[in-house]
């Protein structure tokens, strides 16, 4: 514990005096002093012992560091997972992104396909009329024909009868 421990304990005084500021509350293991305008730290040394004081600093450091240590490896954990998690939302946009553009081109298929069926049906229904139109002139040339053939029929009938009668008159 000689010289080792000596200047171990100086140098952390030597710290401790270059780090001081005028906002130090005093506390079980600092001791605050004012002399004028600067406030001066040094350590509480209750039992005398610079080796205790120091395995007490030691235990506060160990402690401390741990503490530092568990938070900087859960503030990593962390970022990776943030990280994790945007990498995923950034893959599922781009995948829903590749969705939307496949749909969007079926979607434009479908639409070109319509417009084809659109154009197809207008032609359709213009034939159709135009079906109906010759089909309603051919009725009404049928009722002619079948009103010219039930007169003559008449008239055949007639001449029949007449000519029987004139058979009739010649016998």
């Amino acid at each position: 514990m000689g010289d080792e421990s000596k200047k171990r304990i100086e140098q952390k005084e030597n710290v401790l005096e270059n780090n001081q500021t005028k906002s130090v509350q005093p506390n079980k293991y600092y001791d605050v002093q004012s002399s004028g305008d600067e406030q001066i730290t040094k350590p509480v040394n209750k039992k005398g012992d610079a080796a205790t004081d120091l395995a007490s600093m030691d235990r506060v450091q160990s402690a401390l560091k741990a503490q530092l240590l568990k938070t900087r490896d859960r503030l990593e954990r962390e970022f990776r997972e943030e990280k994790n998690g945007l990498r995923n939302a950034k893959r599922e946009r781009e995948d829903c992104g590749v969705e939307l553009y496949g749909m969007q081109k079926q979607l434009a298929k479908l639409q070109s396909s319509l417009d084809g069926n659109v154009e197809t049906h207008k032609q359709i229904v213009e034939n159709r009329h135009k079906a109906d139109d010759a089909m309603a002139d051919l009725r009404t040339k049928l009722d002619e024909i079948c009103s010219k053939k039930e007169k003559i029929e008449k008239d055949v009938a007639a001449f029949q009868v007449e000519a029987r009668e004139v058979e009739n008159v010649l016998r």
